[in-house]
């Protein structure tokens, strides 16, 4: 089992990658302290390699489009060698933190804390077969992962939140980010990295055309870019858990005038320092709260607009479905409203004017609001205009990622049971 709460679990987030190991670290001092500036025409560094390049983010992704292809492209049209590809989880560490590889000193890319899908050949790319007979196919995860690509990330995304983390992670962003990127704090971390990495460190324009130039371009692209600096001051360490807890500090608790909605309650949102309870099959409408939707019981596929306070009806929206409405969900902003039916569908809809309900609705996909990928009734939504992604889940257990702007299905997750 992964234990999160021992420091031990941790790589030292206030060294680089290159610098984890001691013999490591000491061989790229050494090279710091053995260079000739004067001699190469380049100031000395820690490291030759980077830890962000285009072709380490290609290694780790090669199982995905359009990944793959770019993966070719950088091989001159062809796979990479097997033995030289993502293979294990476990290789991967040893190799960008051990002693064996000092070349190796890349970080992980976004998808550990979030797509599982890299982790998987869901292609079925022939990647060929190891020198040692495995063929390479899915990466071989740790055993905390129980063989699962998705507790895989699950546990990384914990990992990033966990207490250890919180109070190291600033270590981490002054030697990507900030201070220690550079200067004599770079140098005293043993992070020093080639110069051309480095923003604003020449100016490719001034360079004439020529071999020169073709070598400082191609090491600019291939070889890694440091991020901007940001900071030039420490960064401060995340405070943690810095609201109060009123379990632990139960006398922030204080009584508030009770609300009847006249039926059960589904939830309750704050809006700015009041609060409004609504009843569970009501959706709200943002950015105030005052307007909610509701499925009409007394017309089958319509819904109802109405006043959250006093329970106005505004307006009837009719023919959302065939059958009843079963679910609605806003984006954020209140531009964008989603339904979905006893009939499978889910309605996508531009809701922006003001007071829309007053107009004829309109669909948000082109070409018409139904997106079909349900067999069976549609329990709950969730929607992002600034994403435009819509994500649906149903009572027979599968839920769909939707593009609300081409009307097509993203992903596809099955769950055992209903949603």
């Amino acid at each position: 089992e992964l234990d999160l709460t021992k420091a031990s679990t941790f790589r030292d987030l206030s060294k680089p990658m290159g610098a984890l190991d001691p013999s490591s670290e000491e061989a790229a001092r050494a090279r710091f302290d053995d260079w000739d500036e004067e001699e190469s025409g380049a100031p000395p560094f820690n490291h030759g390699s980077h830890y962000s390049t285009s072709a380490h983010a290609l290694h780790y992704l090669v199982r995905l489009e359009p990944y793959t292809s770019f993966h070719c492209a950088l091989q001159s049209g062809r796979l990479d060698l097997p033995d030289r590809q993502f293979h294990s989880i476990a290789e991967s560490w040893e190799s960008s933190s051990g002693g064996a590889n000092t070349s190796d000193v890349k970080e992980l890319i976004p998808e550990f804390f979030y797509n599982p899908e890299f982790l998987r050949n869901v292609n079925n790319i022939d990647l060929g077969t190891r020198q040692d007979g495995q063929p390479v196919g899915d990466v071989v995860l740790p055993p905390w992962a129980k063989g699962d690509a998705a507790e895989f990330v699950r546990q990384n995304r914990a990992a990033l939140e966990s207490d250890y983390v919180s109070a190291h992670l600033h270590e981490w962003i002054d030697l990507v980010f900030g201070y220690k990127q550079r200067g004599k704090a770079a140098e005293e971390a043993c992070n020093a990295f080639y110069y051309l990495t480095y923003e604003g460190a020449v100016d490719v324009t001034r360079l004439e055309e020529g071999p020169i130039r073709e070598a400082v371009v191609a090491q600019i692209t291939n070889f890694g870019q440091t991020p901007r600096q940001l900071l030039s001051k420490p960064h401060p360490p995340r405070t943690t858990n810095p609201w109060p807890n009123v379990m632990t500090h139960p006398e922030f608790l204080h009584q508030a005038a009770a609300v009847n909605v006249g039926s059960s309650v589904g939830e309750v949102l704050f809006y700015g320092d009041r609060f409004i309870a609504y009843t569970s099959n009501a959706c709200p409408l943002p950015p105030t709260g005052e307007v909610c939707i509701v499925p009409h019981l007394g017309r089958p596929g319509a819904a109802a607009v109405l006043q959250t306070d006093t329970r106005r009806k505004n307006a009837v929206l009719e023919r959302l479905h065939d059958g009843s409405v079963s679910a609605m969900a806003t984006s954020p902003t209140g531009c964008t409203l989603a339904t979905g039916g006893d009939d499978g569908v889910v309605r996508v809809w531009d809701v922006s004017e003001p007071q829309w309900w007053n107009y004829p609705m309109r669909p948000l996909v082109s070409g018409g609001p139904s997106l079909t990928g349900h067999s069976e009734r549609v329990t709950c939504l969730s929607v992002s205009q600034m994403h435009g992604v819509c994500v649906s889940g149903c009572a027979g257990g599968r839920v769909v990622a939707w593009d609300t702007k081409r009307g097509a299905a993203l992903h596809v997750l099955l769950c055992g049971g209903g949603v």
